[in-house]
């Protein structure tokens, strides 16, 4: 599994994306990874009932079909 670390802001967008476990440089699956992770939108965090950044961390794996 991959390991990406991502912010969210206070828009539910994804910015600063960072590889932090990878699953294969060779291949191209951690480039992948990173790529699907600035794609998603997530409904953002709140502190005192307003939207705020937050950092998370998002575990990633892959299949072949």
């Amino acid at each position: 599994d991959a390991a990406v670390d991502v912010t969210v802001d206070a828009d539910g967008r994804v910015r600063d994306v960072l590889l932090v476990k990878s699953i294969d440089a060779v291949h191209g699956l951690d480039d992948a990874a990173l790529a699907s992770a600035g794609r998603w939108v997530f409904k953002p965090g709140t502190l005192d009932g307003k939207p705020v950044p937050v950092r998370v961390r998002l575990a990633m794996s892959f299949s072949a079909r």
